[in-house]
């Protein structure tokens, strides 16, 4: 049966061995006190473990190979990194190798001390080639086992969606409002426009917004003047848009970004990036100090009540400049906020409870989350076919980010469905 090193490295820090009654390659008897911990850069593969070989307790790495003799193939002998190595943990141990000072490593075959079963489980596992690992399977895994996986997953999401985040804050000297302007912009594009929108919130501080905030056509005028889109003053509102950008362009020496970047093709007129842009300039006239509200509100409604603006009075009877529409009132919709609290709110909460230490913030991000319909998604669908179900936000994160981060990489042994079906030990 073929095995791969990244399976020994599982069985060795799951402990999914026999421990008891163990001795060396060479007959010397070992007890276990630590395994280590795994160690991804260069060097020992699982440093600070802790063990007795014979009537001597030793403190030092281990090393993982499939097969002894790689440790010189890897070159490991001349390598002085080496020399903390006090147990060589293989799958066959078909060779006797030394540390560059010229000692004997000792060995643990592993082969004889796990179920036969395993490497098979594991093949059928790894070599599954449908979207999942795993598809098909979790029917077998038990419900706190997928409960476990989903709190894992989702710590791992937030973890991850706050990195960022706190990148940003970093670069903007700690102006949370710049960092929600910014990430609000990014959430306002959507899917298609996302690029653009973000382009565009880099080429106009927050803070230049803010002293025009009293004065909604002039935030118009700097977003559509910012965003490109003016420049061929397709009717009267936008050439007396171009016509008060072209001073506050001047006053603030701004550059517009290329209108290019911009997609209308193949979207709902309700989608387009104009209207987009325009509820965009409602919400920043509407709250000043947006980032407060959201770090003070109490629940999910009061923050889709936030969010509940609508572009300006032109926009009631277009979708585009020049392109009249039949009218009515063109308001972000529900599904629209919904997505912008997922991926918006929720995230630069916890990024913000990350920064400080608010743990109680971290928590109602998630709260928040819990509070929030799941995003209707092809992932999510996915998961559905497999009989996993996303009751809330909090679970489609959760199942979204599990499938980016392990699933798609096949990383099975990471994740605890996987590690049940593999060998039953969590």
């Amino acid at each position: 049966m073929f095995i791969k090193e990244e399976w020994i490295h599982w069985i060795w820090a799951s402990g999914s061995f026999r421990s008891h009654g163990l001795l060396t390659s060479d007959g010397i008897p070992l007890h276990i006190f630590s395994r280590g911990y795994a160690h991804h850069d260069a060097g020992p593969d699982f440093p600070e473990c802790t063990l007795k070989l014979g009537a001597t307790i030793w403190a030092g790495s281990v090393e993982i190979h499939v097969r002894a003799s790689e440790w010189n193939r890897h070159g490991h002998q001349h390598d002085a990194a080496y020399n903390s190595v006090i147990l060589h943990v293989v799958w066959e141990a078909d060779a006797e190798v030394y540390r560059l000072d010229g000692s004997r490593v000792p060995c643990l075959e592993l082969k004889p001390l796990v179920d036969a079963t395993l490497p098979e489980r594991l093949e059928q596992l790894m070599g599954n080639s449908g979207w999942l690992a795993c598809s098909g399977m979790l029917p077998r895994v038990p419900e706190a086992v997928l409960d476990l996986m989903s709190a894992e997953a989702l710590a791992r999401r937030m973890e991850q969606k706050s990195a960022p985040l706190l990148e940003m804050a970093k670069h903007n000297a700690y102006h949370w409002e710049q960092v929600l302007y910014e990430t609000l912009a990014d959430n306002f594009g959507f899917r298609t426009n996302r690029h653009a929108f973000t382009l565009l919130a880099q080429s106009l501080d927050y803070r230049i917004l803010l002293r025009h905030r009293q004065h909604p056509f002039q935030l118009e005028a700097l977003l559509f003047g910012q965003s490109g889109l003016l420049h061929s003053h397709q009717d009267d509102y936008a050439r007396l848009l171009g016509k008060e950008y072209e001073f506050l362009q001047k006053k603030y020496h701004l550059k517009p970004i290329q209108a290019s970047v911009w997609k209308f093709l193949r979207m709902r007129p309700l989608n387009f990036p104009t209207l987009r842009i325009a509820q965009f300039a409602a919400l920043m006239q509407r709250h000043e100090r947006l980032f407060d509200r959201i770090l003070m509100h109490r629940n999910a409604d009061e923050l889709l009540q936030l969010l509940n603006v609508q572009a300006a009075g032109y926009w009631e009877h277009h979708y585009r400049f020049a392109l009249s529409s039949p009218p009515g009132i063109k308001k972000l919709g529900r599904e629209a906020a919904v997505n912008i609290l997922v991926n918006t709110a929720a995230p630069i909460m916890f990024a913000y409870g990350r920064h400080t230490g608010d743990t109680d913030l971290m928590n109602r991000a998630i709260l928040l989350l819990e509070q929030l319909p799941a995003e209707n998604n092809r992932i999510i669908r996915a998961w559905a076919r497999e009989g996993i179900h996303a009751a809330h936000a909090a679970q489609g994160q959760a199942l979204t980010g599990q499938w980016k981060t392990l699933c798609t990489s096949r990383n099975c042994l990471q994740c605890p469905a996987g590690r049940y079906l593999a060998g039953g030990i969590l």
